[in-house]
């Protein structure tokens, strides 16, 4: 069912399972951090629409690998969490006990698409941008909030003359062309490069990372097109520089994360045997919300190098500065071995 709440530029797409048995219960409205200034709005909507209670979590919520599903189900009173803004998190890619539990509070994922569209002045910058590089056979990738803004682009495009390529993801949820930050691994390859519809930064450096092909992003809510190719080339030296710090490094702390979606023990144990191997030394540091002050309360002279298993955007994106070596699973494997190449990202 489709919900078109008043004063926001947001469609609601609710599962046709969300009105039965919320009648009357207490759910908690969960929102990227993006959404929140729309908090109010979603709540009454959702509790006209579906005759609910709805509380309003102020947390920050990075994806749905951050469900908060403990601390919701320990206040013993909420009977379900209504996560906007993100897809179910693939079971593969982490503790498949944890990433979608199906416990006493329900889950329900609420899809929120933005019904704004770029403009021709924005799409012929993109097409321009394609033209400098020579690009004819592209595939388009985008986060699940901008679908209309993906179909819009991707018959557009095509209409121009350019091959576009689709693709879909592993999971049965995931819609055409949709990509999460910390998994590229089914995006195609053999194309000449990639257009990600997104806003801000991350999901284009990330794209980059995993692929090494030009990627042009197409912010929809600047409605302006960028050339992201060079900020993802100097993004890569600054990690490859990172690699090349921790390669003697002899002290792991590898860093365990303890969100719903964010614990790891394969890649935990993976990480490990490898260390052990090379008679290299680790600690565990079980941690939930990481940030840069956080890490440098226990961070000490023994430690040389730091592993975040929990999200492997985090030492791209807030650990880059980061005196000491701060690496993602994939980067880590690369410096334990000593090789530089090929650059693993993100696992």
């Amino acid at each position: 069912m489709k919900l078109k709440c008043r004063e926001i530029p947001y469609v609601l797409e609710l599962p046709d399972d969300l009105d039965k048995g919320l009648a009357g219960a207490t759910a908690m409205l969960q929102l990227p951090d993006g959404l929140k200034q729309y908090s109010r709005e979603i709540a009454d909507c959702l509790s006209d629409a579906i005759k609910a209670r709805i509380l309003i979590q102020g947390d920050s919520v990075f994806g749905a690998c951050d469900l908060h599903y403990g601390e919701v189900s320990s206040l013993g009173y909420v009977d379900a969490i209504l996560h906007v803004g993100h897809t179910p998190y693939p079971d593969y890619l982490g503790d498949r006990v944890n990433v979608n539990p199906k416990g006493r509070v329900r889950v329900f994922f609420i899809a929120a698409r933005y019904v704004g569209l770029p403009s021709e002045q924005a799409m012929e910058s993109l097409l321009s941008l394609l033209r400098a590089r020579s690009l004819r056979r592209i595939a388009v990738a985008t986060t699940t909030q901008y679908l209309y803004a993906y179909k819009f682009a991707v018959n557009y495009l095509r209409e121009r003359g350019l091959e576009v390529v689709t693709f879909r993801g592993p999971a049965s949820y995931y819609e055409e062309g949709q990509v999460i930050g910390c998994d590229y691994s089914f995006v195609p390859r053999g194309v000449e490069g990639y257009v990600i519809i997104s806003g801000g930064e991350f999901h284009a450096l990330g794209l980059y990372l995993a692929t090494f092909r030009p990627v042009m992003q197409l912010d929809v809510y600047k409605d302006k097109a960028y050339d992201m190719t060079g900020a993802g080339e100097k993004l890569y030296a600054s990690r490859l520089f990172k690699v090349s710090m921790a390669m003697n490094s002899s002290r792991w702390g590898i860093i365990v994360g303890t969100k719903t979606g964010q614990h790891r023990p394969w890649v935990v144990s993976a990480l490990e045997a490898m260390l052990s191997r090379r008679g290299l030394h680790y600690k565990e540091l079980y941690v939930g919300m990481l940030t840069p002050q956080i890490l440098a309360n226990f961070d000490s002279d023994w430690y040389q190098a730091f592993v975040i298993t929990s999200c492997p955007r985090l030492p791209i994106d807030d650990f880059n500065e980061y005196p000491k070596p701060v690496l993602t699973p994939g980067e880590a494997f690369m410096a334990i071995e000593g090789k530089l190449s090929p650059y693993r990202f993100p696992w």
